[in-house]
């Protein structure tokens, strides 16, 4: 931390001898917890003058993990940039970037220095031919590795180009670092173009690349462990936007990507992916046609698909996945104060393994999702409504060998809603929420240890928004929530036999106090209950009943959190927050817990 603390103000002291300051901003970070203590450091600082610009910024953050051993983790980084000006067209670059990552006793650092051209030699091109020097030091207990080098690379900006409805920019770089030990390069390349046409019709189009070759140490940090990855990427995206008669839109979007990383060289297990050849490429398309009828009605249509394969060359992660979708979206307002919304999507995805020997764990899945809104406003004072969902997820294997697994997981919802306005000082919001998730296997109809289930939730919560005064708001809040959880047996027909079930309920106080536009004081107060009850069958000795449910309570806890936060606001630029917060858990078979949590932060722009 106190290095942070030099490196900072090292940057605000050099940051005095510049007349022409542009921008400048500071911000500092601290909060606890009882296991952590974290801070956060961020200085950037700019000039702008005519012939030179500079930049630099500092970030930094360090971490201490209290425990029975004491763990300190620290990042940081600082890196500047800066343009001279020499001719009309050509410019003097220099950057740097110094970075330190620490964990107890094992740190990594990295530095590079670099300097190099900013030509254009006609308007629409600039080319920058950068050298640089690097260094990568790592150091754990007795062992030290250093890797040092000069490379070199270029970047070339084919700068936005307009003319008429077209639009065309492109970039190609490549950077090559002599490491020592682990020497790299990358290039990178890409190609955008938009073309604008009958005012309301684009057509764009995008094409990516690039191949980026490095060298790491494997476990050990030996040379011997030394392992070469090569990745390579290919991007293409099409874009089509067309205004229809009768106020329509068709969007057609197409894509297609490639991915490839290769090893060489290391420690190579072959039986597992983690250094193992490997690519993955697919492709697909999505058109939609939307539109709406002035302001009464708006709806769109879409049709989804893609194509996409895994290859481990064998492994059982070896994947192809074909994805077809269509959805429907729709809004109406049926009058000045009604409205209805509603969604419908279908989906179906196929996920097979090419390799013979793994046909068993193709699998495919059906999706289907619903959920509606209606909404009607009775006037100035109370609107009410209702919404819903429901979802279906069924999961088909295509072999009869894991057909066991074959099944359902379906979710019900149904959440009615009002808003009261009483006054212009009160509004006061309810809703009542009911759901169910049936998770269910289509061969399985046991009576005894089977393994389909349902988890049931109702809940209801109200809350009070009050104006005090035009200064000092209020926010109280009442919730209670019932859960349970269990096993779904067939007999003729399902029925549940719960394993538990769980009660909550809690109150929420919020205060806001806005004093002079400047301090904002907000404290709040939380208070809950939950009582977890087990469900038990036990014998009894009665000729005519077979068994029994007890319930008894398994844990009960009650939980109280204290918080307030503080803001002095003095303008955009400059504020300050300090947010502390006391947590008290309480149970019924354990001793109590407390959490504290403080935060301080503090943001400075000049």
């Amino acid at each position: 931390m106190l290095r942070h603390i030099e490196i900072l103000s090292l940057f605000i002291v050099s940051g005095l001898f510049f007349s022409e300051l542009s921008f400048a901003g500071m911000r500092i970070d601290f909060d606890r917890d009882n296991q952590t203590y974290n801070w956060l450091t961020g200085f950037n600082y700019s000039i702008y003058s005519s012939g030179f610009n500079f930049r630099t910024s500092f970030d930094g953050q360090s971490n201490l993990i209290k425990g029975g051993a004491k763990r300190w983790q620290e990042n940081a980084t600082t890196d500047f940039d800066s343009e001279l000006s020499v001719f009309n067209s050509v410019s003097f670059l220099t950057s740097g970037e110094y970075t330190i990552n620490g964990l107890d006793r094992r740190r990594v650092r990295t530095s590079e220095l670099a300097m190099g051209l900013s030509v254009k030699p006609i308007k629409y091109l600039e080319i920058k031919p950068m050298v640089h020097a690097d260094s990568k030091k790592r150091s754990e207990l007795d062992a030290r590795l250093d890797d040092q080098g000069v490379g070199y690379g270029f970047v070339a900006d084919f700068l936005p180009y307009r003319y008429k409805g077209a639009y065309l920019d492109a970039r190609i770089s490549y950077d090559k670092t002599n490491l020592t030990n682990i020497p790299s390069e990358t290039g990178v390349g890409y190609l955008n173009s938009t073309y604008k046409f009958r005012e309301s019709d684009t057509v764009y189009v995008s094409v990516r690349g690039g191949e980026t070759a490095k060298q790491y140490y494997g476990p050990g940090g030996t040379a011997e462990s030394i392992t070469k990855q090569i990745k390579q990427e290919r991007e293409g995206d099409f874009i089509i936007s067309m205004k229809l008669p009768a106020d329509l839109r068709l969007k057609f979007d197409g894509n297609a990507y490639l991915t490839r990383y290769l090893y060489r060289g290391g420690i190579v297990d072959e039986g597992t992916s983690a250094q193992r050849d490997n690519s993955g490429h697919g492709e697909g398309y999505e058109i939609s046609l939307s539109g709406s009828l002035e302001e009464m009605a708006s709806g769109s249509i879409n049709y989804r698909w893609s194509d996409a394969s895994q290859d481990y060359q064998g492994l059982q992660l070896d994947q192809d996945t074909d994805t077809g979708e269509i959805s429907f979206h729709g809004k109406l307002n049926m009058t000045a104060n009604d409205t209805l919304s509603g969604d419908l999507v279908l989906g179906v995805a196929s996920f097979s393994n090419p390799n013979k020997g793994l046909i068993q764990e193709d699998w495919d899945k059906k999706t289907i999702l619903v959920n509606g809104r209606y909404a009607h406003n009775f006037g100035r004072f109370f609107t009410g409504g209702l919404s819903g969902a429901a979802s279906s997820f069924h999961q088909i294997y295509v072999s009869g060998a894991r057909s066991a697994n074959n099944g359902r997981n379906d979710t019900y919802v149904l959440t009615p809603f009002t808003i009261w306005r009483p006054f212009l000082w009160l509004q006061v919001h309810h809703e009542f929420d009911i759901q169910a998730n049936y998770i269910t296997f289509d061969f399985d109809r046991k009576k005894v240890s089977t393994k389909n289930r349902i988890f049931r939730r109702a809940s209801t919560r109200t809350q009070l928004f009050i104006g005090i005064s035009d200064n000092l708001h209020l926010r109280q809040a009442y919730y209670y929530r019932y859960e349970d959880y269990g096993q779904l047996i067939w007999d003729d027909g399902w029925q549940q036999a719960v394993s538990w079930d769980r009660r909550r309920n809690g109150l929420e106080t919020e205060f806001d106090y806005r004093l002079s536009g400047v301090i904002d004081f907000k404290p709040s107060f939380y208070w809950e209950k939950t009582g977890n009850y087990d469900h038990k069958r036990e014998k009894i000795n009665d000729p005519y009943e077979e068994s029994i449910i007890i319930r008894t309570l398994g844990e009960e806890q009650v939980k109280m959190i204290f918080k307030a936060e503080l803001i002095f606001k003095w303008n955009e630029r400059r504020n300050f927050l300090i947010n502390i917060s006391h947590r008290l858990r309480k149970f019924n078979d354990r001793p109590r817990e407390t959490n504290d949590y403080m935060r301080v932060s503090m943001e400075y722009l000049f």
